[in-house]
């Protein structure tokens, strides 16, 4: 999001927020009711698979890099 037109990025005592020490972040979860299954599977799939990873990165987030539980 960085990138985008409008958008303005800040360091904070010098840290960019690219950098994995920046203070500030937003963890995003999935929740479900059971093992997820069907289309809510494919989309967490999709979401942690190479391609979605890179997806976020292109969008300025830092996936999540251990293994989801």
């Amino acid at each position: 999001m960085a990138d985008r037109e409008g958008v303005k990025t800040l360091k904070i005592d010098g840290v960019d927020p690219k950098d994995p020490d920046y203070p500030f972040y937003q963890l995003f979860s999935f929740v479900t009711k059971g093992k997820p299954s069907g289309p809510v599977k494919q989309f967490v799939d999709d979401v942690l698979s190479g391609e979605g990873k890179k997806i976020m990165v292109d969008e300025g987030m830092t996936p999540f890099s251990g293994d989801a539980k």
